[in-house]
């Protein structure tokens, strides 16, 4: 590349661009093909990868060179460093035809990839989200059926007026197993609704710190010591009761992952956009496996009969989102959970009092 213009261009661009002869020593490299072999332009030229890193990371790229000049182009992907890097190799040809180098532009996809697999979550749980409220009439419906006679038969089992019921034995067991489960799935219900946003709360203007304030207050757990770090304010528009829930089930969380006991941290803090609350625990931690699972509905690593039924992060995450905000989650095994929820700072509204004398019609 003789022209300075074009070497200073490809030396802006952050992409590896180089050029290499058919023995894969380097005719040319930018400045970011430089850095990445960790030398600079002037010493790459001559040199082949394997000058620069270990012998399997150079036949793989010996390998990709080959692939290029065999059929005139060829792409893969590689990392290094924690970054993913798309190389595109393509053979460069003489006016004869005859292949006499190899061109190549590796591109750092690391941000797209994640950003993909962020769209690939909002989207897979859209879907759930879309599932739950297609089910939630039919199962409320079912749900109301079944109290309704329920109701009917207890009270056709009911003595006159004035007269002392009889008992009725298994009779009067199945009935009361039949309500406790008419119970667990209106509650089922409840938390389904939630996660689907299909029930609409009032939103109201309200201060973070005061409404964290107010529930940690009655927080309660044996042998967990709760922690407050309020920092500034900020106000936020959201259901209260909603805002109340997300709270509430993060510290049920957190207080499940500590059953030895531990501290639950609950911390406020602002961002240019944002007022976060931040629970953490000393817990347990989750593992991988756990994490890209754990916001789903109806996901828990708890056994039957815990009294955990799958929607309390699930919930968490839908009322988050359905406020425009986010929820982020930070894990280490054996060390801790920290999760953080985000609300778009909001700026409420003047109220202009009524002059003397001016009425206001309804």
């Amino acid at each position: 590349m003789d022209s300075p213009v074009l070497r200073a261009l490809a030396d802006a661009i952050p992409s590896l661009i180089y050029v290499k002869d058919l023995d894969g020593n380097y005719l040319y490299v930018n400045a970011a093909t430089a850095a990445f072999l960790g030398c600079t332009p002037a010493d790459a030229i001559g040199h082949s990868d394997a000058d620069f890193m270990d012998p399997i990371d150079a036949e793989m790229f010996r390998f990709g060179d080959e692939k290029a000049y065999a059929t005139g182009r060829f792409e893969f992907e590689f990392g290094k460093d924690g970054r993913l890097y798309v190389d595109q190799k393509s053979a460069m040809r003489a006016d004869d035809g005859r292949v006499w180098a190899i061109a190549g532009v590796a591109t750092d996809i690391t941000a797209r990839r994640h950003l993909e697999h962020e769209l690939q979550e909002v989207r897979r749980m859209e879907a759930l989200g879309n599932l739950a409220r297609g089910v939630i009439h039919d199962f409320a419906h079912v749900t109301a059926i079944i109290k309704g006679h329920l109701t009917f038969i207890e009270r056709d089992l009911a003595p006159p007026e004035g007269h002392e019921r009889r008992g009725y034995g298994r009779l009067d067991e199945s009935l009361a197993a039949i309500r406790e489960a008419v119970g667990e799935g209106e509650s089922l219900t409840t938390g389904l609704m939630e996660f689907a946003r299909a029930r609409k709360e009032a939103t109201t203007f309200m201060s973070l710190n005061e409404v964290v304030r107010e529930l940690s207050g009655l927080l309660r757990f044996p042998s967990i010591e709760i922690a407050l770090d309020l920092g500034d304010d900020g106000t936020i528009r959201v259901s209260r009761a909603q805002l109340r829930q997300v709270l509430l089930n993060l510290a049920l969380n957190a207080r499940d992952a500590m059953p030895h006991g531990g501290t639950l941290l609950i911390r406020t803090y602002v961002t240019d956009e944002y007022a976060c609350m931040c629970v953490r625990d000393t817990g347990h931690g989750m593992p991988a496996s756990v994490m890209e699972k754990v916001f789903e509905p109806y996901f828990t690593t708890k056994s039957v009969g815990q009294g955990n039924n799958g929607l309390g992060l699930a919930t968490v995450y839908g009322i988050a989102q359905g406020a425009g905000g986010f929820v982020t989650l930070d894990t280490q095994e054996r060390e801790f959970t920290e999760i953080t929820v985000g609300f778009p700072l909001v700026t409420p509204p003047v109220q202009t009092p009524i002059p003397d004398g001016v009425h206001r019609m309804l």
